[in-house]
């Protein structure tokens, strides 16, 4: 019984067209979830593929990986993750003690979900204070 033998240059086909699947489904959920920062598809499209070369960079290789990543850029714009600004994110992205990536990410995704949620309470809070000071 003789076997197929796939090439290199297949391989780098399906490995393409899989990444242009996964770049268009990415895609079609950020413009869901945030329609007014992503209202051109080939800008997002050219978003998405960037920030997925940044997420390699830092050991991200799933998709669900990469999705958090998108996630937790998504409201900060392109190169978000080199900006001074969110040094602290790159820190969880960086973090030796931590030894998967993966795991690095989603830390930082939960750092994010929390970091929101104080600032909406203290937003709350300093709304209230205003009401009684007046």
């Amino acid at each position: 019984m003789k076997l197929w033998t796939i090439r290199d240059a297949q391989l780098t086909a399906f490995a393409a067209q899989g990444e242009a699947r996964f770049v268009e489904r990415m895609a079609a959920e950020l413009h869901e979830r945030f329609a007014a920062r992503f209202s051109d598809p080939e800008g997002l499209r050219a978003y998405v593929r960037g920030e997925l070369q940044a997420a390699r960079k830092f050991g991200l290789r799933t998709g669900h990986d990469i999705r958090c990543f998108l996630e937790v850029g998504a409201p900060h714009g392109p190169g978000f993750i080199h900006r001074e600004e969110h040094a602290w994110m790159r820190a969880f992205l960086e973090d030796a003690v931590v030894s998967d990536p993966g795991e690095r990410v989603r830390r930082l995704l939960e750092a994010t979900k929390r970091k929101k949620q104080i600032e909406a309470e203290n937003a709350r809070i300093l709304a209230a204070f205003r009401g009684v000071e007046s």
